[in-house]
């Protein structure tokens, strides 16, 4: 499916590019334009419309009325138009919506309003709902972005009492089955390395039940896997479990290639973990300097900050990385030798070692900021409206 943005304004541009990158809609192909309708009423002149076209108007009122029957005397019949536009009306819009018009949104618009409009479009009305996806980063390795993303599974399933899918993308040294010690496979590796076998059957033998909502696709860890992971294969893997599951999370290795840029951007949540320390905060301000380059303003990543306390006399503070990196820290996480060090050589999550203990709490808080008030069977709105007509 095709679509086509005539925009009057740098800042809408970049809104639609934001909105585009989301999972759901990142598939359709098409091009952002300037010149706003004036532009796209020329170049339409001479070549076919796409099943979806973004205009942005400048005018309002008469101004804005002509300008869309100039569109609509170009428009092929089953395009479908969002009309952006800066004058806020009731009326306006309902006039808009009888002409034909799909979407009118009023400007400034957001990303999330231009996904929205696009999703209601595009969206399968038949299809399940799609569940939401967290990926996990470390800013480095060693500072406890996977237990960060494991306990924070778990709590999903226990605060919302739905289905989670933990994925773990580190195949040489993925510790999701150690961590909840469960048998150790090769199954997100076996899943990606036959794409065309890729469905639901496939993924009921790999991945591993723990209790009664959290299911894992792990690895073996083995040196003998490689590095780098097909981004396509990878990309079906997750849409296909994100239909299943209302959430996904996924565990990433701390790296920049072009298969964690496209997860990362494509997810609709991003914690990047570090540690209170110099080296940490230089890595953390450069890793989510690439990742808000790629996601954009309103999708930018979540900051934790894990072990504080672990080196008091010496650590940084939250300010400090509030200052360099401009984000205030979503959470901070305590050091806690005991209580992690026997959750690990269990293999439980903290909250089952000590479900009352701060850094349970602090699990529990991440998954209710993450998972907002998302209930079971709860989707989208996915209505169709009327095509443009040439009338």
């Amino acid at each position: 499916m095709a679509i086509d943005a005539f925009v009057a304004s740098e800042e809408t541009q970049s809104r639609v590019l934001d909105a585009l990158k989301d999972r759901n809609v990142s598939r359709l192909q098409g091009q952002i334009n300037d010149g706003g309708f004036p532009a796209a009423v020329q170049y339409y002149s001479d070549v076919p419309t796409p099943d979806v076209l973004i205009v942005e108007f400048e005018a309002s009122g008469e101004e804005l009325m002509a300008g869309l029957k100039s569109l609509a005397d170009v428009c092929d019949p089953g395009t479908r138009v969002i009309v952006i536009g800066e004058e806020n009306d009731v009326g306006l819009y309902r006039s808009l919506i009888k002409m034909g018009i799909s979407d009118y949104l009023v400007a400034p618009v957001t990303s999330g309003q231009i996904f929205d409009a696009l999703y209601a479009l595009v969206a399968d009305p038949d299809a399940l709902p799609s569940g939401k996806v967290f990926a996990f980063m470390g800013a480095h390795g060693g500072v406890g972005s996977s237990t960060l993303a494991h306990n924070v599974a778990w709590s999903l399933a226990e605060v919302r009492d739905l289905d989670v899918a933990l994925l773990d993308l580190d195949l040489q040294f993925g510790t999701a089955a150690l961590s909840f010690n469960v048998e150790a496979r090769q199954g997100i590796y076996d899943c990606l390395s036959q794409p065309d076998r890729l469905d639901e059957q496939l993924l009921d033998r790999f991945m591993v039940p723990y209790e009664e909502h959290l299911r894992i696709l792990g690895t073996s860890g083995s040196l003998n896997l490689p590095e780098r992971l097909d981004s396509e294969a990878l990309d079906q893997l997750v849409t296909i479990v994100a239909r299943r599951f209302p959430f996904v999370v996924l565990d990433v290795p701390p790296r920049w290639n072009d298969w964690v840029r496209a997860t990362i951007t494509s997810a609709d949540d991003v914690m990047v973990t570090a540690t209170p320390d110099l080296v940490s905060l230089r890595d953390a301000q450069n890793l989510l300097r690439h990742i808000n380059e790629v996601r954009g303003d309103e999708r930018r990543a979540k900051l934790v900050i894990n072990q504080i306390g672990k080196t008091k006399k010496t650590e940084l503070n939250e300010r400090d990385f509030e200052d360099a990196i401009g984000d205030k820290p979503t959470l901070t996480v305590a050091y806690d030798a005991i209580l992690f060090g026997t959750a690990s050589n269990n293999g439980q999550p903290v909250g089952e070692v000590s479900g009352r203990s701060k850094a349970a709490g602090n699990f529990r808080q991440l998954a209710e900021t993450l998972s907002g008030s998302q209930k079971s069977g709860k989707s989208r709105k996915k209505g169709l409206i009327s095509l443009l007509s040439r009338g």
